[in-house]
């Protein structure tokens, strides 16, 4: 067995000194081999870096809850709690009466009993306010705590000027934009159930901070509210700075006391799985996703073999005359398949290792643009990424070595080429692989079968097209004689060179199937969610809708208008939209439903919710195109009312049920006051699979009929832009104060142009 081994190592040991040697001697081939090999690898490493930043995993929840030098966080939960290690999951069992909770001072004592030696409690709350700017306003969320402490403002990571003293306040970058201030403004903080104030603004923040805070303020210990628990109060938490570590024991421990904890220590070493006192959702893969993982990665790793394989047989083939001379002089096969592997050995090795290393620091770059809170480096991936490219590579140089391995040393040295005639039987068993494998994705394609069966019918399909490729090419050549003369040379020297014009064809072919493949998945894909997307009005627009009261016709319409462009920029037309209302006073809510069985199982709007009254001018900004939206102008023009596909009978009339309910001081809908069923003439729109929105539209002709009356509850506003969260916030508020002083007002955008700007 020693004899073996060291036979082995003889062999690969010579073959990669003399691999070394020849990548030193050959530096353009060299680099292009390396190339190839490098960027797939390159390529992986980023995304899956990238991804595993963007994720919510240990890393990231570390950095971002706790900062550089904090040890740990506390969340008060009550009871004995149970928590992932990363207290994303948590619960508790029991807990403590309302009058026997203790006080904040009471509760830390407890707590520092329980700490490692020599850390410390610093307490932070977490309350929802409403920042108003010169404009803007905006409600987010805001952390409270001692700022002296040098652990605890490291982690609130600060993009510019300085954090908050007395008086201050730090916000996020995002929230400054929104609101409209920078660093010297001055800043009005709402606390929710509280008071007012007014603070300086002294620094920007990072984008992802502790407690998910959108700000931050400087508050003496002492200061902070003493009352702990649930409910109105602010939400209740202590940093822990110091020295020690905090395990995963102590964590068990303060789980006793009635706290989540997220520690440095526990997330930077993970203990085992089975420690873990709270079953972790969603933790596994199942069978259908490995599997189409699985096929994924073959299709890929073909890919890769082929695109690499022509490089290794022609380095091969330029080495048949060396290895020729070390067969006549007793080299054995095995010696010879190593002196040919060796050399992808060392360039895949070297490639796949600079490419990894390259692709963490390029990984580094959405990382910082998207302002992720760290660079997460699954080493064990990365290792997983560099064996894929010397997998690649090795397995690209198999097939040459092992011709090389078999060469005619006479033929080889006296200059004279033995080209062996293409194998039939592997062509044949090609052209049945492929056959079958395109087969099994026509049919699951018309069964609808699941993704991973039709990815590995693809996977066999093609397996078989790249070993029909040698075969193609010998026929090509057999047939080469009818043809002009460049491409009867082209023919005949491609067959010439199969070990490298085979793999090259196979490249190529693999390649255009697999794209193929995607773009087609991509666009039905695309098309697919364009059919079932329910837009709620055309695109580039967005909706001005009152969620509790209607107004009359005659209704404040200038003061809304006016308000609406005084907050929301860039607006080129407002268009009231009028709906089908209880014809009362506007404070109850009618339903109306299409209810093509007959058996009360209606199919209510989609879209803008409250059916529309319109008689075909408002079509265009409901969202209805091309020829749905000719058929229904047609038919509200002339009386009828447009409802969805396949719901209208087949005398050309719909059932509408029609359901009045009382909202007066009901926060839902209160007492059923009417239900009516009418039959009216009605034409269908859409043809059952693109979604349509806002069906039924009414006409004004059939109001009298259906018992309602127009009313104005929502305005379509022409903005190419999606307003912010500060501009729909503020201008729900405004108009909440001018025309819905009991009800509420909602702003969002309908179906975007493309390339239309969007706002953060």
């Amino acid at each position: 067995m020693s004899g073996t081994r060291g036979a082995l190592l003889a062999r690969w040991r010579l073959g990669l000194r003399l691999a070394r040697r020849d990548a030193r001697r050959h530096v353009g081939r060299t680099v292009l081999v390396a190339v190839m090999v490098a960027l797939p690898v390159l390529a992986g490493t980023t995304a899956l870096i990238a991804l595993e930043s963007s994720k919510d995993s240990p890393e990231r929840v570390r950095v971002e809850s706790l900062g550089p030098d904090l040890q740990a966080s506390l969340i008060y939960q009550g009871g004995h709690v149970r928590q992932t290690f990363d207290a994303t999951n948590t619960t508790w069992d029991g807990g403590t009466e309302p009058g026997e909770l203790p006080t904040r001072a009471e509760y830390e004592a407890e707590l520092s009993d329980v700490l490692p030696p020599g850390d410390r409690l610093v307490p932070v709350e977490a309350v929802e306010v409403v920042l108003h700017g010169p404009e803007l306003h905006l409600t987010s969320r805001m952390a409270r705590t001692d700022l002296r402490d040098a652990d605890v403002t490291a982690a609130f990571k600060l993009r510019d000027g300085a954090a908050p003293g007395p008086g201050e306040i730090a916000l996020s970058r995002g929230v400054a934009e929104q609101i409209g201030v920078e660093i010297g403004d001055s800043v009005e903080v709402q606390v929710r159930g509280g008071g007012t104030e007014t603070r300086t603004v002294s620094g920007l923040l990072a984008r992802h901070l502790p407690k998910e805070a959108g700000a931050v303020v400087h508050t003496d210990p002492e200061d902070v509210s003493p009352a702990i628990g649930h409910g109105p109060t602010p939400e209740v938490g202590w940093f822990v700075s110091g020295p020690t570590p905090v395990t995963w024991d102590d964590a068990l421990r303060l789980n006793e006391h009635g706290v989540a904890v997220i520690s440095q220590e526990v997330l930077t070493n993970l203990p085992p799985i089975e420690e873990e006192t709270l079953f972790r959702p969603g933790g596994g893969r199942t069978t259908d996703e490995i599997a189409l993982g699985g096929a994924i990665t073959i299709i890929a790793l073909l890919e890769g073999i082929l695109v690499v394989g022509p490089a290794f047989a022609v380095s091969a083939r330029r080495q048949e005359r060396s290895l020729a001379i070390a067969a006549a002089q007793g080299a054995s096969p095995r010696a010879l398949r190593a002196l040919a592997m060796a050399p992808a050995v060392v360039i895949g090795l070297c490639a796949s290792v600079v490419a990894a290393l390259a692709g963490i620091a390029v990984a580094a770059v959405p990382v910082a643009y998207y302002e992720l809170p760290a660079v997460v480096v699954p080493w064990s991936r990365v290792g997983g990424m560099v064996l894929v490219g010397l997998v690649v590579a090795v397995a690209a140089a198999w097939l040459p070595a092992r011709t090389a391995a078999r060469l005619d040393i006479v033929a080889t040295l006296t200059g004279r080429r033995g080209n062996r005639r293409a194998t039939g039987w592997v062509a044949a068993f090609g052209v049945l692989l492929a056959g079958a494998g395109l087969a099994g994705t026509f049919a699951a394609t018309a069964a609808n079968g699941n993704a991973n069966v039709l990815a590995w019918c693809i996977v066999v399909a093609e397996i078989g097209l790249v070993m029909t490729t040698g075969g193609i090419v010998a026929g090509l050549a057999r047939i080469s004689g009818r043809l002009p003369l460049p491409a009867r040379f082209a023919l005949r020297d491609a067959a010439r060179h199969r070990s490298r014009t085979s793999p090259a064809i196979a490249a190529v072919l693999v390649a255009v199937a697999g794209a193929t493949a995607g773009l087609i998945y991509l666009t039905s894909g695309a098309q697919f969610r364009e059919h079932v997307h329910m837009p709620i009005s055309a695109p580039g627009t967005t909706v001005v809708h009152s969620t509790d009261t209607a107004l009359p016709l005659d209704g404040p319409r200038p003061e809304i208008e006016a308000t609406i462009r005084d907050v929301l920029p860039g607006v080129t037309a407002i268009t009231p939209v009028p709906v089908f209302a209880d014809a009362t006073d506007g404070t109850n809510t009618m339903v109306m439903t299409v209810d093509p069985s007959g058996a009360g199982r209606g199919r209510g709007p989609g879209g803008l919710g409250t059916p529309v009254v319109d008689d075909g001018d408002l079509v265009p900004v409901l969202g209805l195109t091309g020829k749905t939206a000719d058929a229904a102008v047609a038919a509200l023009r002339a009386g009828r009312v447009v409802v969805p596909h396949g719901t209208a009978a087949a005398d050309g009339t719909v059932r509408l049920d029609i359901q009045t309910y009382s909202t007066v001081g009901a926060d839902e809908m209160g007492e059923t006051l009417d239900v009516r069923t009418v039959r009216v003439p009605a034409t269908e729109v859409g043809d059952g699979v693109e979604a349509v929105p806002n069906l039924p539209i009414v006409p004004p002709a059939l109001l009298d009929e259906l018992g309602g009356e127009e009313r104005l509850e929502r305005f379509v506003v022409e903005t190419g832009t999606v307003p912010t969260t500060a501009q729909t916030e503020t201008l729900a508020d405004r108009l909440g104060d001018l025309t819905f002083p009991r009800g509420s007002t909602r702003a969002w955008p309908g179906r975007l142009r493309p390339g239309a700007a969007r706002r953060s």
